[in-house]
């Protein structure tokens, strides 16, 4: 009776290929699980250093646009309705009247 083959992830071996092919195949696969677990494991301190940054970089631009939002709200674009027709009477050299509220 064939013992059963050790359990195979990713590329697998025919089953004709011998016992000594099988377990070769299966201590690469773990050394490969080993290599990847410990990369998994180094992930959190590099991932808190992105999320640091990304918190950083979101918190500036969202404070830069709520900025440029305000500063839009508060611009009072009929104040300077006499400059506008002013210079553009002037450029022109016609009479430019802006009838209504800007």
């Amino acid at each position: 009776m064939r013992p059963q083959n050790p359990p195979r992830w990713g590329n697998t071996l025919p089953r004709d290929s011998g016992a000594a092919l099988g377990l070769l195949a299966f201590y690469s696969q773990c050394s490969m699980i080993v290599r990847v677990t410990r990369f998994i494991d180094a992930l959190p301190t590099v991932l808190k250093k992105r999320r640091r940054a990304l918190l950083i970089a979101v918190i500036l631009t969202t404070s830069a646009v709520l900025v440029v939002l305000v500063l839009a709200l508060r611009f009072d674009l009929n104040a300077w309705k006499p400059e506008i027709e002013a210079r553009a009477s002037k450029a022109t050299r016609m009479q430019v009247t802006i009838e209504g509220s800007l």
